[in-house]
């Protein structure tokens, strides 16, 4: 009987170190993605501005027709093609870590049982990635301008949210 209850115990310290383990991996995996969001947010603001001053390029070029280069404004508004692009594969990446994020913390994403206190940046994560995916996938598709879109400059605040890591 004693040589089974050595064998439990020894089996069950192993499963809390596999736990451990295990624990320490999730957390790390979690800081490392933390790390590469957080990253990518700065490479998305800094593709905002680039966007933004290549319209204000264009722009000029269209206004001043003697520039004496005709063909300028055009090779601008193709490079915000190119933008615009990396933009959608920025946000579907955000969009990625959203989901990924609610699907191993489940309501702990929205709300922390320990503190009894709402996840305001993940809150706020979320409603920025919702924000911005409707300008980035809906409204160039209504027809509608993104000189005049507002919901652009909100990207910006989810810089201030990488700076929780």
């Amino acid at each position: 009987f004693v040589e089974e209850e050595q064998g439990v115990r020894t089996v069950l310290r192993q499963l809390r170190e596999s736990m451990r383990r295990e624990n320490w991996a999730r957390e790390n995996l979690f800081q490392i993605c933390d790390l590469f969001v957080g990253a990518l947010v700065l490479v998305s603001a800094t593709n905002l501005y680039a966007e933004v001053e290549l319209r204000g390029n264009a722009l000029g070029f269209e206004l001043d027709e003697e520039a004496g280069d005709a063909n300028a404004g055009s090779r601008y508004l193709s490079a915000i093609g190119y933008l615009r692009l990396f933009e959608q594969i920025v946000n579907a990446v955000f969009i990625l870590d959203i989901v990924v994020r609610i699907c191993c913390h489940r309501a702990r994403f929205f709300w922390n049982p320990t503190t009894r206190k709402l996840e305001t940046f993940n809150c706020l994560d979320m409603l920025i990635v919702g924000v911005c995916s409707v300008d980035v996938y809906l409204l160039p598709s209504r027809q509608v301008s993104s000189e005049v879109s507002a919901t652009r400059l909100v990207r910006l605040l989810r810089l201030g949210g990488s700076f929780r890591v």
